[in-house]
């Protein structure tokens, strides 16, 4: 067939059900003989475009998920349809019990006061010292007809909020908290320090960063899968070098671990063809992309668009003596010495507008999202501190924080109407 975006999808979806399956209450039935589907035989009903614009994909999907009886499509759907479709599908939405809002004040305005304007933006509320140490407490509803409908804006809102609290008792409540791999935990505090100019990137703020990104579900849809690494591996092979001897040495059984899958990502480090791996010392952040495929080392720097191979020597030579030692155990069979291997300095790096050694930790974790081994895929900011606005935005948006209860409900309706690419 020559359909490598079915290929794609068919293993997202084999991954998928595979993952499911092993959760407790699940069951095939006695349809489902095995969860193989890339091994099904495939059988395309529609093989003349019906589509004629490029708007009507979904609606498409919804009619086809109403009409197909198992073996075919019961009526025949053509690009003409979807003009009454559109109109129809208002009115089910609307109409559906599933419509919390149905019948609220927000249907009985007029078109001018529904459609709203730019200044249409609720004010947050000033938080009064008095007040402050009921922040987790609050629970104010914001009228949704007042609310703006640019992300930028609501992001704004927030950054405010959060700057706006000098309580000491609500500085040192967790925001964020996730116990999977290891306990780790984000105090209002560290949260505000990521919006001050002036604040380097805390090290918790970082690993958190990466966590979330190296247990989202789109890994699995990532071909060949990519290896995210936090700073735990770089902290603890510098670890020694508080002692003036350097005789501190790491534990390679314990930076073995480091190479073992993410909670709920099943990839197996072998499988792996690029390992990302962050390094900072004395606030300098740097990226070893380390591709095992192409048997070669990408480093970015986001300090200067000149980057020479002395600088990074001694950094490389430490990390690959130690990495060598750890794949080993990780990886059965693996025999290569990263060290010797040819190094790439892009000269691509997106540099920021004005030099801070402060903002480079928030660089580098944009790197990890952008670089896929031999350019950056997406756009990186480098306008200090809107790369720190989308790092906070990253940060709070954490679907499986365990302390979200701990974020105001304020915060949490604005989170809510922030979509679209952050990172």
């Amino acid at each position: 067939m020559g359909r490598t975006d079915l290929t794609f999808m068919l293993r997202g979806l084999e991954k998928h059900l595979k993952t499911a399956s092993q959760r407790r209450g699940f069951d095939k039935g006695e349809k489902w003989h095995d969860l193989d589907v890339t091994t099904w035989p495939i059988v395309e009903h529609i093989r003349k475009p019906v589509q004629t614009d490029g708007a009507s994909c979904g609606l498409f999907m919804l009619n086809f998920m109403e009409y197909w009886t198992g073996d075919m499509l019961s009526d025949c759907i053509t690009q003409e349809d979807m003009k009454a479709f559109r109109r129809k599908l208002i009115a089910i939405l609307h109409d559906s019990e599933l419509n919390k809002i149905r019948g609220s004040p927000i249907y009985n305005q007029s078109k001018d006061q529904e459609n709203g304007s730019d200044s249409d933006i609720t004010e947050l509320p000033s938080l009064g010292k008095e007040h402050q140490g009921d922040v987790a407490k609050e629970n104010i509803q914001l009228p949704i007809c007042t609310l703006s409908t640019k992300p930028h804006e609501f992001v704004d809102e927030i950054c405010k909020y959060i700057m706006s609290i000098d309580d000491a008792t609500c500085l040192k409540k967790e925001w964020v908290r996730s116990s999977t791999p290891y306990p780790l935990g984000l105090t209002l505090k560290q949260i505000q320090d990521i919006l001050r100019m002036d604040q380097p990137m805390d090290k918790d703020c970082f690993n958190m960063a990466v966590r979330i990104v190296a247990c989202d579900e789109i890994q699995f849809f990532i071909e060949p899968p990519v290896h995210n690494m936090d700073l735990r591996f770089c902290s603890a092979i510098l670890h020694g070098r508080k002692h003036p001897l350097w005789l501190v040495k790491p534990d390679i059984k314990e930076l073995a671990t480091f190479f073992h899958s993410w909670p709920g990502i099943d990839h197996n480090i072998s499988s792996c063809n690029m390992i990302l791996l962050p390094h900072a010392f004395l606030g300098h952040f740097i990226l070893f992309t380390i591709d095992k495929h192409e048997c070669r080392v990408c480093i970015l720097d986001p300090c200067s668009e000149t980057l020479s191979e002395e600088r990074y020597q001694l950094k490389l030579q430490r990390c690959s003596f130690y990495l060598n030692d750890a794949l080993e155990i990780a990886q059965p069979g693996w025999n290569s010495d990263i060290y010797f291997w040819p190094r790439k300095y892009p000269h691509n790096i997106p540099i920021p507008t004005s030099p801070d050694r402060k903002l480079f930790g928030y660089l580098v974790f944009s790197f990890m999202l952008s670089w896929d081994g031999k350019r950056f895929v997406h756009p990186v900011c480098s306008d200090g501190y809107e790369v720190r606005k989308k790092f906070l935005i990253h940060i709070l948006k954490y679907l499986a924080n365990e302390v979200e209860d701990n974020i105001p409900e304020i915060v949490r309706e604005y989170l809510r109407r922030v979509n679209g690419p952050w990172l």
